[in-house]
């Protein structure tokens, strides 16, 4: 079901946002939007498409027109995460998005989109440079050269803020310290990004990277990467500055089962909440 969503924002101006709802399950694919020139050639060519006159097959034409100028005028936001997309709609999605002028966010996550879908993402990424937010994580299928060569475009977009959760402009401006991905379905495609950026990052002390099993393809290059940061202090379980020191006597590195590292996470959280408001945290506390 494609949905359009009218919202006004601060300034008086109209948003629009599509999107493709499944109802939580995709049972089989949706198809993707078309261009105005696509739908004609189908409505005049498809004899499955039967109409009194020939004039009504204009009509319907001019009416899809219509509707496509308008909406793309103002989007800015396609929502089609889980909607069974491959490579064959990415190449539709691609056609398109030069039309959408205003276009700033894009979420293609949790789709069938292989090598040859993100090739072809990759170069449509290149001549957009209005996107701020891009979700691609959760497509497994994306691996080595198709791989890299997405992460190569995402990295040379100067406007975009986040990738697949990812703050890739805080890491390139090297304002973060502590960076926490746990649990977020990256991919090859996402294990590259962080590998291309990483050397940038020399106030980057904490970086986890946990339970991203797809990741793995890009292990050896995210290796290199977190070698590089000299700074950095812990990956995952693995003391960094420990380990460069020399300095450890025994280190274990078993597994942790996800609640426990959960609430690891969440005592952090509460006592950085606690050093930024001068407060000593909950365990520090006299009784």
């Amino acid at each position: 079901m494609l949905q359009a969503y009218h919202m006004i924002d601060g300034a008086g101006c109209r948003v629009v946002e599509l999107r493709y709802a499944s109802m939580g399950v995709c049972a089989m694919a949706l198809p993707p939007p078309l261009l105005p020139s696509a739908v004609r050639h189908r409505l005049m060519n498809d004899k499955d498409l039967v109409c009194t006159l020939r004039s009504d097959k204009e009509m319907l034409s001019d009416m899809y027109k219509a509707f496509f100028d308008a909406a793309t005028a103002v989007l800015t936001k396609l929502q089609l995460a889980a909607v069974g997309w491959g490579a064959s709609e990415a190449t539709c999605l691609v056609q398109v998005m030069p039309s959408l002028t205003r276009l700033t966010e894009i979420d293609i996550s949790q789709n069938c989109f292989d090598g040859r879908a993100a090739s072809t993402l990759a170069e449509a990424l290149s001549d957009h440079s209005s996107i701020t937010s891009l979700r691609f994580n959760k497509n497994p299928a994306v691996k080595g050269h198709a791989a890299i060569t997405l992460a190569r475009a995402v990295v040379a977009m100067p406007s975009l803020v986040t990738f697949s959760e990812m703050p890739v402009q805080k890491l390139r401006a090297d304002t973060i310290e502590s960076l926490c991905l746990r649990w977020r379905g990256l991919g090859a495609t996402e294990g590259y990004v962080l590998a291309f950026i990483l050397p940038q990052c020399t106030r980057l002390k904490e970086l986890d990277l946990r339970s991203n099993m797809e990741i793995t393809d890009a292990a050896e290059a995210l290796a290199e990467a977190v070698l590089a940061v000299k700074d950095l202090q812990s990956f995952a379980q693995l003391p960094m500055l420990s380990l460069r020191q020399n300095s450890l006597i025994s280190l274990d590195v078993s597994y942790t089962p996800p609640h426990v590292l959960l609430g690891e996470e969440k005592k952090k959280e509460a006592e950085r909440q606690a050093a930024g408001s001068g407060d000593d945290p909950p365990h520090g506390r006299a009784g």
